[in-house]
């Protein structure tokens, strides 16, 4: 995964697939960032004109997960989403400073329920992050589908809007120590 920040915009991107000393695209303002292996990136001699690029084939699919909607979504200009969660992963990949700032590293691998044994987010403690759009979840074991242990808090971020078979999501999830609860419900965008 690749991280940078676009010279011409100052916008931060993320790229899943790239790595240092490729060249990337900019969403925001098309122009093509060729990265190097220390980090530093530099606008290419070349800039893309969106009004020269051939017409999106197929607006069904969302511009985050790219999977078929199949009715209804979210637009943001000419971009479909899923969902919210969709929208907000593709605007802000990452959690923002505050947030890594007041969770530690510890996180989850990943809920899985098996005939409602399992575990799994419930609830949720206080608003979302109004930079990121993470939430404070609560981590359970649930039996039966009922919860019986609480696994502590997290500050979570869903990265997709669920199967909708399943209904499961993709998530980044960071451990809230318990004594941080109380000031990050009270945070207010900067």
């Amino acid at each position: 995964m690749l991280t940078i920040n676009c010279p011409k915009c100052s916008r931060s991107l993320s790229f899943n697939y790239a790595s240092p000393g490729d060249m990337v695209m900019c969403r925001d303002c098309n122009i093509h960032i060729q990265t190097a292996l220390d980090g530093t990136s530099v606008l290419a001699n070349y800039y893309i004109d969106s009004s020269k690029l051939p017409p999106r084939l197929d607006d069904r699919l969302c511009a985050n997960c790219h999977v078929i909607i199949s009715g209804g979504g979210v637009w943001e200009g000419q971009l479909r989403f899923c969902g919210p969660a969709c929208w907000e992963h593709y605007y802000y990949p990452d959690f923002c400073a505050n947030c890594i700032a007041e969770t530690t590293a510890e996180s989850p691998s990943s809920n899985s329920r098996f005939n409602g044994i399992g575990t799994d987010f419930l609830g949720r403690y206080g608003d979302a992050c109004p930079n990121c759009f993470s939430v404070i979840r609560r981590r359970w074991f649930l039996v039966f589908l009922i919860p019986t242990f609480p696994l502590g808090y997290y500050r979570v971020k869903y990265c997709t809007s669920g199967n909708a078979v399943t209904g499961d999501r993709t998530f980044k999830a960071r451990h809230m120590p318990p004594e941080r609860l109380r000031e990050s419900s009270s945070r207010t965008p900067a």
